[in-house]
């Protein structure tokens, strides 16, 4: 992957793909990198989390609404609903029940992690999910191809989260 400005990326072969929204994981001792404050690991000691809307969400000029595919840190199962949860997809506590019945599969409402994600692709921090963001974005995903995707979000439970566009 290059990234580069958008005046550059115009000139070059492949078509471009956009990062339009992004935020970086907040910090301090009420966070944990797999997790948000208060559920219980490390030296958590308060509950001052709130699920939803996202600064990411603003910045980008989008909603979870708008949102085509999911790629998710997944590094344990869990983490996939966390981040459904964080990120205003579903209310804490739904994630579970949001991801039955085909919901999260390609064709579904809300496809996740269309390369199998860390545990079922590879685990290499991310970068793997950011490779399939473009190809999807590009209409390169073969037979995970998301049909007419046009926003996609990389989200992970802490917190961090980038919003690609076409």
């Amino acid at each position: 992957m290059i990234v580069t400005t958008s005046e550059r990326a115009r000139g070059l072969k492949q078509t471009p793909v956009y990062i339009s929204g992004m935020q970086g994981l907040p910090g301090g001792h009420e966070e944990f990198i797999w997790a948000y404050p208060g559920l219980g690991v490390v030296q958590q000691s308060v509950f001052e989390y709130e699920s939803g809307l996202q600064p990411v969400y603003k910045m980008a000029g989008v909603t979870p609404k708008d949102i085509d595919a999911l790629f998710t840190y997944d590094a344990f199962s869990i983490l996939a609903w966390i981040a459904l949860e964080r990120f205003g997809f579903c209310k804490p506590g739904e994630a579970a029940s949001f991801t039955q019945n085909g919901r999260i599969e390609i064709g579904g409402e809300l496809p996740i992690n269309t390369n199998g994600g860390l545990l079922s692709e590879a685990h290499i921090m991310g970068w793997n999910h950011q490779v399939e963001i473009v190809r999807q974005l590009r209409g390169q995903g073969g037979a995970r191809q998301v049909r007419d995707a046009e926003v996609i979000q990389w989200a992970n439970a802490y917190g961090d989260s980038l919003i690609y566009h076409k």
